[in-house]
């Protein structure tokens, strides 16, 4: 191709000159033919490698330089565990309430309404509460009360005749909780006689003896008198106690 012809083709088609020259008309129109085929060779081509450097799976994805990256994988679905509803075994709210409510004594020593005679409980009480050794000397040994009392009971206290300068002995047994006709209950307290024949015991209520009196009142507590023995209602404006006296 000569330099003119070269010339015509960097100018636009429209320039005369070019037009005007059958020689380089033909040869323009015969480049236009093969620029039009190179055109629609290299669109061919493109779609060619549009199709080739497509994914070739689900998990390509194209890039700009055909480059291809490994799509990422949707994430394993997390399993989930639901809170386990095997839990320890809870305390029925009944049995809380049991072993938080407060031993009634009145149970106990209402048979005191009786001519001071004891339940069974309190015999066994005051029958294993002490022992008597050959020389004479008294040994404390043990609160024998059913279970629910005796763990509302505290440690027992013992005086001598020498340190309450008197011819008997005191065993005081604190009484931490519950009630005598609803009256709290202070301590239960055995005493006896040095070979004197002394002897008795005493139920100490935490309440003045007009209040132990009303409240005994109406629960219709009476202290019956039977073989001239008799529970007896005694106290002052803090506490009160009744006793039952079996002294010979």
């Amino acid at each position: 191709m000569n330099t003119k012809l070269l010339l015509c083709l960097v100018l636009s088609v429209g320039i005369s000159g070019c037009q005007s020259n059958p020689d380089l008309a033909t040869a323009f129109e015969n480049i236009n033919k093969i620029v039009l085929q190179q055109n629609s060779t290299s669109v061919s081509a493109t779609s060619t490698d549009s199709i080739n450097t497509s994914p070739s799976s689900k998990d390509a994805i194209a890039m700009p330089d055909d480059r291809r990256i490994a799509k990422p994988s949707a994430p394993a679905p997390t399993s989930i565990q639901k809170p386990s509803t095997s839990t320890a075994k809870s305390q029925p709210a009944s049995d809380i309430k049991n072993s938080e409510k407060q031993p009634d004594w009145t149970k106990l020593f209402k048979s005191w309404e009786n001519g001071c005679k004891n339940s069974p409980e309190i015999d066994a009480l005051i029958r294993n509460l002490v022992t008597f050794s050959n020389d004479g000397k008294v040994k404390l040994e043990k609160v024998d009360l059913p279970t629910s009392y005796k763990n509302a009971t505290g440690i027992p206290i013992i005086k001598t005749p020498t340190q309450i300068k008197d011819n008997y002995y005191t065993i005081t047994i604190p009484v931490l909780n519950g009630t005598y006709y609803e009256i709290p209950v202070k301590a239960i307290e055995r005493y006896f006689g040095d070979e004197n024949g002394l002897s008795g015991a005493i139920l100490h209520l935490n309440a003045s003896t007009k209040d132990a009196r009303l409240a005994l009142s109406k629960q219709k507590v009476q202290f019956r008198k039977k073989e001239d023995l008799q529970a007896q209602l005694n106290g002052d404006t803090k506490v009160s106690e009744v006793t039952c006296d079996w002294s010979d």
